[in-house]
């Protein structure tokens, strides 16, 4: 995708998921108004996919460029796109202090699982040697599992259960 074809409006990776992260919160609260209920008990999990072209600008930011069905008849090809998915799931805004979980399983193995998943090897074939961190969130007793590539930018974010907890 050349430089003209990228409008300035493109967002940066962060900013696309984030913008879609505030929009399903906006719909949670309007679904919910007025009826006491938390918005997580009504949209819990949301798996948004989007076929996107994505490019690294000058300062190695992902950019994403929304794709129109104009454009594939045009002048993008379908191979040349990424699937851009992503789950987002409600957390509860302030757990009470005392609910605090201790892990199951220790890094090695979380990082061992992970690097044995389908998708991870295709990515390392890709990008080449990537970068598994795994940090265990106590209050909710997963693992959020940031897998970077080797100039250290985030390529994929998982979020796996404590084994044994679920």
């Amino acid at each position: 995708m050349s430089e003209r074809d990228r409008k300035p409006r493109d967002p940066d990776l962060r900013a696309f998921l984030q913008g879609a992260g505030q929009s399903l919160s906006l719909a949670g609260n309007a679904l919910t108004e007025g009826t006491g209920l938390s918005s997580q008990l009504v949209i819990a999990s949301v798996e948004v996919e989007a076929r996107v072209a994505m490019e690294a600008d000058a300062s190695g930011a992902l950019r994403v460029h929304p794709v129109s069905v104009r454009d594939l008849e045009s002048k993008i090809s379908a191979a040349a796109l990424s699937t851009l998915r992503v789950q987002y799931v409600a957390a509860d805004s302030g757990p009470p202090e005392s609910i605090v979980h201790t892990p199951t399983r220790n890094p090695r193995e979380v990082i061992a699982e992970v690097r044995g998943r389908a998708d991870i090897a295709r990515l390392e074939a890709i990008l080449g040697k990537i970068q598994i961190t795994p940090t265990f969130v106590a209050e909710s007793g997963h693992w959020l599992v940031t897998v970077t590539d080797p100039e250290g930018r985030p390529v994929r974010e998982i979020v796996l259960p404590d084994e044994g907890r679920e």
